[in-house]
Formats: C-alpha cells, sequence, structure tokens
C-alpha cells in the first residue's frame, strides 16, 4: 500500500510497486503489468476494493491498451491528491 491507514503516502512502497510489477524494466506499467498488480494487491471478498482499484489503475493507461502508465506521471499525481 503506497497510503498508511492514517492517509500518508509512503514513496518507498510507491517505488516498491514499480520495481515489483514492472516487466522487462519498460519504465512503466502496462495494462498486463497493471492487471497482475491489481491481482497480487486484492483482498478475498472485498468486491468494492476490486473494483475501485481497477478503476484508479486503468485511468493511467488512458484507454489505449498499448499505453504505459510512467512511474513519474503516476507519482506527480499521487503528490498532487495528497
Amino acid at each position: 500500500m503506497t497510503y498508511d491507514n492514517e492517509g500518508r503516502f509512503r514513496p518507498q512502497n510507491f517505488e516498491d510497486i514499480f520495481a515489483k510489477y514492472d516487466s522487462g524494466d519498460k519504465g512503466g506499467l502496462d495494462i498486463w503489468d497493471l492487471l497482475r498488480f491489481w491481482k497480487g494487491q486484492r483482498m478475498v471478498f472485498d468486491f468494492f476494493g476490486w473494483s475501485a482499484t481497477l478503476l484508479e489503475c486503468g485511468y493511467p493507461v488512458r484507454q489505449e491498451f498499448h499505453a504505459l502508465a510512467i512511474l513519474s506521471e503516476i507519482r506527480s499525481i499521487a503528490l498532487h491528491n495528497h
């Protein structure tokens, strides 16, 4: 989780997500990486959380199949919303 229970942004955890799920060191996450991330982070009976995470992670892909969710773009969104 990139935010703790009190809503504070945790940058190291954010970096760890990209390190773990960026297959091929592309410098970002493609749709398949995002789906692996989504699957790896979900809780068993949290159906609302599954849906919300899929929508949140799908936003940076911008409806393009081969687009990358670039680390710097996502970081700027996370810091801006914090």
